[in-house]
């Protein structure tokens, strides 16, 4: 049995809590990063390195992810504030 690279496991406990976070199924995550559910399977646990092109992807998905989060934060306020303004009429 070969040994696992401490960064690498890491990195792929890392990606698999973030995937369950978003309640994203493994197929659907491999889908968005235009991989195998497989080679998705083997990254999020440790088995294989993670290519940088593919990490990029990662990083990019999540950027994107917490910036529509930010959006549906100031959407709700804003939605908020309206009905507040249209109850005072």
């Amino acid at each position: 049995m070969k040994k696992i690279d401490e960064t690498t496991a890491r990195l792929g406990v890392a990606m698999r809590h973030a995937r369950n976070k978003c309640k994203m199924p493994l197929d659907e995550a491999a889908a968005t990063l235009r991989i195998m559910p497989d080679e998705l399977y083997e990254y999020e646990r440790g088995r294989v390195m993670l290519p940088y092109d593919i990490m990029e992807r990662v990083f990019i998905m999540g950027y994107k992810m917490m910036m529509i989060r930010m959006l549906e934060s100031v959407y709700r306020r804003q939605r908020n504030m309206f009905r507040k303004f249209n109850q005072n009429k």
